[in-house]
């Protein structure tokens, strides 16, 4: 574990203590975070096939990893964490093919990142990627009725405001569980207001697209939301213990049924790093979840 944080955590915790000044350094010092930038790495988990750039509409690409077996399977849409101002299918190619080998057809989109494309660029990437998941799987042995919207840390925010922003579209596809890994749900709070990477993301729209419910999607869990299945994880070591509590909370008191999990000693974004125990352990819970979801 000791090892873990100093290879693989150093730039996370450097972004975390020093405001980047350009998404450019911001974006290097994500980069280090590559689930296969150790020198002796875990073992590819097979698959079927991976695609790396597979083309949803003119700008927007993504990469599907298939499994192995006749399938049909159902879909796992997995919304990259690192700030909505970073991250990639390439950097989550060993989580978007760990998910291909549970037993998921998995996408992993490349929506456009703040500051370049602010709110509501990446969520409308992200919308029309569960469209396409819909249509559209079956041509990877994929079952586009079962479809599992991941998130991880700011992806999070951003998967389950895409969640609550469908709500009252009728033609919107149905997602049958949301996991959020290690999430942030609410872009105003003092602690999120103040960051400088999040302010990227909000644009010019200030106060108003913070409170949004496709951008703050805590502040509008009520009573009687219908939302899919929902599974989230966090660790006793992440930074983001504390919004994944509050969302189980905010869930809990308005009477919206769903799964918990914190694991011992997991630092952030443990989800995707196979020299983890706990990633293993955390996939092993997801995935028993969603077999009795699906």
């Amino acid at each position: 574990m000791q090892r873990f944080a100093a290879e693989f955590m150093a730039p996370m915790a450097k972004s975390m203590s020093e405001e980047p000044s350009t998404p450019e350094r911001y974006r290097s010092a994500m980069a280090g975070l590559d689930p296969w930038k150790n020198e002796t790495p875990v073992p590819d988990p097979e698959v079927a096939a991976y695609h790396p750039a597979v083309e949803l509409r003119p700008g927007l690409s993504a990469a599907i990893a298939v499994p192995k077996g006749e399938g049909p399977f159902p879909v796992f849409v997995i919304v990259h964490g690192n700030g909505l101002a970073a991250g990639s299918s390439q950097l989550y190619r060993r989580l978007t093919k760990d998910i291909a080998a549970g037993g998921y057809v998995a996408i992993t989109p490349d929506f456009r990142l703040a500051p370049e494309h602010p709110f509501p660029a990446g969520y409308d990437d992200i919308a029309f990627t569960l469209s396409w998941a819909a249509e559209h799987a079956a041509q990877y042995a994929g079952d586009g009725s079962r479809v599992v919207l991941w998130g991880d840390s700011l992806g999070a925010t951003l998967a389950l405001g895409v969640l609550l922003g469908q709500q009252d579209q009728q033609d919107a596809p149905r997602v049958k569980a949301f996991v959020g890994a290690e999430g942030f749900y609410d872009f105003s709070n003092p602690f999120m207001a103040a960051n400088e990477v999040t302010g990227w993301y909000v644009g010019e729209g200030g106060d108003e697209v913070r409170t949004d419910k496709r951008v703050s999607p805590l502040l509008h869990i009520a009573a009687g939301l219908a939302l899919p299945d929902i599974f989230l994880i966090t660790g006793t070591a992440d930074f983001a213990m504390g919004p994944t509590l509050e969302l189980a909370k905010k869930l809990n008191e308005s009477g919206i049924p769903f799964q918990l999990h914190v694991l011992e000693g997991m630092p952030h974004d443990f989800m995707k790093f196979p020299e983890l125990d706990g990633m293993h352990e955390g996939h092993r819970l997801m995935f028993d979840y969603l077999s009795r979801s699906l």
